[in-house]
């Protein structure tokens, strides 16, 4: 039987009061996981701002 392994390397939550940026420009080899818990964010996804809302999950593969 095959098991399969998840190294989490960064698991907090923080609360942002200034827009925030994360610039990764030479790639990971992870993936990015958010779940926007309260308030409201705009997001960048392929090219379009994207309104993000209490309860939105996403997924990043970087």
């Amino acid at each position: 039987m095959e098991t399969n392994s998840v190294q989490i390397s960064l698991c907090g939550f923080i609360r942002h009061t200034q827009p925030f940026r994360q610039l990764f420009r030479s790639g990971l080899d992870t993936y990015i996981i958010r779940l926007q818990a309260e308030g409201e964010c705009e997001v960048l996804i392929d090219g379009e701002m994207v309104t993000v809302v209490p309860g939105d999950l996403l997924s990043v593969i970087i």
